[in-house]
């Protein structure tokens, strides 16, 4: 972690309006722009892996005031560690 100026600020994000003093710069830090694909993804590998999805045998759908909703998916797993 690394406190940053104004003028360092400003080198590493041009962009932004020059109303911040100072800044707190995480270099380790991570974000993903479509955190959706990255679930996807996941979901792939777990299923590549022997993982299944699987929905109970009571889900159906339900009227609500604002629509229809679905219980979640049950999640398991025919893996033996992760």
């Amino acid at each position: 972690m690394q406190v940053l100026s104004t003028e360092e600020l400003q080198q590493l994000e041009p962009g932004l309006q020059q109303t911040y003093h100072r800044a707190t710069w995480i270099k380790d830090a991570a974000s993903v722009d479509n955190p959706a694909q990255v679930t996807l993804a996941y979901r792939k590998l777990f299923i590549a892996a022997g993982g299944q999805f699987r929905l109970p045998i009571s889900a159906t759908f339900q009227r609500h005031r604002r629509g229809l909703s679905y219980p979640p998916q049950i999640v398991s797993s025919t893996l033996k560690s992760w």
